[in-house]
């Protein structure tokens, strides 16, 4: 099996709604990413979490920057194919409000 590294990706507009929910609200709408981690229990390795934000890393220092990112997770499948249908009903897409998932190999060394 193969790994995927899965990257969200989410417009301001949608992180802000998040960060504004109550925990009560924020439960609910989880419900749909539970029962997706479940639907695919077999291909989820790392179901993640969110992510706050970037920081650039270099020899001169760091910096803060802003970007879509919002999270993050780690599924299994025996090729990019696969991989990819085991996100065709990701919770990221049910509310069709603009966010993404990046898709990447992860090469074992």
């Amino acid at each position: 099996m193969k790994k995927f590294l899965l990257i969200y990706h989410s417009p301001r507009e949608v992180s802000e709604k998040w960060s504004s929910m109550s925990e009560e609200d924020v439960k609910k709408a989880m419900e749909v990413w539970m029962k997706w981690k479940e639907d695919n229990e077999g291909a989820v390795v790392d179901f993640g979490n969110p992510v706050g934000a970037q920081h650039i890393v270099s020899p001169e220092g760091s910096r803060e920057e802003s970007d879509d990112v919002t999270g993050y997770g780690i599924i299994q499948a025996e090729g990019l194919e696969e991989a990819k249908k085991v996100l065709e009903n990701h919770p990221s897409f049910a509310d069709d409000d603009g966010s993404t998932v990046s898709l990447y190999e992860i090469h074992e060394m």
